[in-house]
C-alpha cells in the first residue's frame, strides 16, 4: 500500500511539473494533492509548518492578483514564481 502512495504522490509531483508548461492542467493542485496524500496518508508530522506557510501564502497571492484585475499572464507568471518557491519548500522537512 505504501508504494502506491508513493507512486501516486510521485505522479501528482510530476503532473504539476508539466503543468508548468502545458497549462491545461492544474499543476498547484497536483503539487497540493501530492502533499496532502503524503500528509493524511503516510505521515502526519514529517511536513514542517514552512511547508503549511508557503502553500497558504502561494494561495493567497494568486487570489490577490486575480482580485486586482491582473490579466492571465500576469497570473500565470505569479504561479509559476511561486511554484518555483514552494518546489524547495516542499523538500523541507522538520527532522
Amino acid at each position: 500500500m505504501d508504494i502506491m502512495l508513493w507512486i501516486l504522490i510521485a505522479l501528482c509531483f510530476s503532473a504539476g511539473l508539466v503543468g508548468i508548461v502545458l497549462p491545461i492542467l492544474p499543476s498547484v493542485a497536483l503539487v497540493w494533492a501530492g502533499v496532502g496524500i503524503f500528509h493524511f496518508f503516510i505521515d502526519a508530522q514529517l511536513l514542517s509548518w514552512v511547508t503549511w506557510g508557503t502553500i497558504i501564502d502561494q494561495l493567497s497571492s494568486v487570489l490577490v492578483v486575480k482580485r486586482y484585475g491582473a490579466n492571465k499572464l500576469s497570473t500565470f507568471a505569479k504561479g509559476l514564481m511561486q511554484l518555483i518557491m514552494v518546489g524547495p519548500s516542499l523538500l523541507m522537512f522538520s527532522w
